[in-house]
């Protein structure tokens, strides 16, 4: 909550989603918070159907209102840090018959979203029996199933999701989409990553989302988590000089975020630079145009569209911001 109180006082606006990464321990089978799946009674549904209300009652009193739900991160992820196994038919029937019905009868208005996926691996399939065929498949059989959709306002996307996401938005074009965790690198904090992260970002906002959430905000110098994988990160402080270093990557966010303002539309484009560029349309009628020239030698960059024209030299291997 400090932390949280910090950003709200530089963006007053600000917007939240939450993701719990394990339920309670005596909830679960076995009793810990890293491995293993929830209880499936009723008594123990209907009780984390409890807990999530009072979770969001009391961050709402704190003065941080939760718009929106993500009810596991990870669901794949069977791991040595905070973890929750869901199989699709059991999400299925918490969302249909226990969380949906409940926020419904007691006037819950925060959103149901499904996620946050990251996608199953090779193990998941032969080890723990979350799908028998496609990742794809695992969303199909919660969204084809009417009466649990109904719920659902959205998805939450990261990692493997990337794979699906424009058969999801195709689909069901009437659903919302969040990118919920940018992928997060080696800890190099390179410009060469950085300029995947940049494609990253295009394409999934090319495919629905208005949402893009980046993963790590700030670490120490290195990146590396308390299991040994080194992240990239937006800053980098070393906490004995103080110093305070920006990474490639901040630069990417601010490309898209520092100019594309909330409410903004993507505007459809087309041509040569239609993998390179996106363009946005603030609420004000503003226009932004993200590019990125990946290549080694400069190359001319024309836009038109919205009554609006221009063209500029963009150098090798830049990212380039034009508002109009």
């Amino acid at each position: 909550l400090p932390y949280i109180r910090e950003a709200q006082k530089r963006c007053p606006d600000m917007k939240f989603f939450a993701s719990p990464w394990s339920p309670p321990t005596w909830m679960k089978n076995p009793p810990v918070y890293n491995y293993g799946r929830m209880v499936r009674d009723d008594k123990t549904q209907l009780a984390y159907c409890e807990y999530f209300r009072r979770f969001l009652d009391a961050y709402e009193k704190e003065g941080v209102k939760v718009s929106r739900l993500c009810l596991q991160n990870e669901p794949f992820a069977d791991q040595k840090f905070p973890s929750c196994l869901w199989a699709w038919v059991e999400f299925r029937v918490f969302i249909r018959d226990y969380i949906g019905p409940y926020f419904e009868k007691n006037g819950v208005d925060t959103e149901i979203w499904l996620g946050t996926l990251n996608g199953p691996t090779e193990m998941d399939f032969t080890m723990h029996g979350i799908v028998n065929d496609l990742y794809s498949s695992y969303i199909d059989n919660i969204l084809f199933d009417d009466e649990a959709r109904k719920y659902i306002s959205g998805l939450g996307y990261q990692w493997n999701g990337q794979r699906v996401i424009h058969k999801t938005h195709e689909t069901f074009p009437e659903l919302g989409l969040m990118q919920t965790e940018n992928e997060c690198g080696d800890g190099s904090n390179n410009w060469t990553y950085a300029a995947y992260i940049f494609d990253l970002v295009r394409h999934y906002f090319q495919y629905g989302v208005t949402v893009y959430t980046y993963w790590n905000m700030i670490l120490q110098p290195g990146g590396s988590s308390t299991w040994g994988w080194r992240q990239n990160t937006m800053i980098t402080i070393d906490p004995e000089t103080k110093t305070v270093t920006y990474n490639p990557e901040f630069y990417v966010m601010k490309h898209y975020a520092h100019f594309t303002k909330p409410g903004a539309k993507v505007l459809a484009g087309s041509g040569h630079w239609n993998m390179s560029a996106m363009a946005f349309k603030n609420p004000d009628g503003e226009i932004i145009v993200v590019v990125q020239n990946t290549l080694d030698r400069e190359r001319t960059f024309t836009f038109e569209g919205e009554g609006k024209s221009f063209s500029a030299v963009l150098a090798p291997h830049s990212m380039n911001t034009f508002a109009l």
